[in-house]
Formats: C-alpha cells, sequence, structure tokens
C-alpha cells in the first residue's frame, strides 16, 4: 500500500497585511477591498516517492 497525499493552497492577489503611516494632515490612499485573483496550486505528495511527476515532466 502507497499513500498519497494531496498539498493544496490558495494565493490571493490582495492578501497581504497593510502598514501604512500617514501625515495627520495628509490624504488616506484607499486601496482594494476583497481577495482579488486567486491562484490554486496542488500537487500529490508520497513519504516514498517524493512529489508525484509524470515522466515527460
Amino acid at each position: 500500500v502507497i499513500l498519497w497525499f494531496h498539498d493544496e493552497s490558495i494565493f490571493y492577489a490582495h492578501d497581504r497585511r497593510r502598514n501604512n503611516w500617514y501625515h495627520k494632515d495628509g490624504p488616506c490612499k484607499p486601496y482594494k477591498k476583497g481577495d482579488g485573483h486567486s491562484l490554486m496550486v496542488a500537487d500529490f505528495v508520497s513519504a516514498d516517492f517524493g512529489w508525484l511527476r509524470s515522466p515527460d515532466g
């Protein structure tokens, strides 16, 4: 029996922490709200064989 595990992550365009300093008399710049576009990265991994790859790359 060979165990394969599914590894999956989703990254979003606006997924970051924002730290901005503004002068108290200066204007604040608005930023986009929401997650934005996403990129899904998925793969299979085994302790015996490592990452699953096809023979042709």
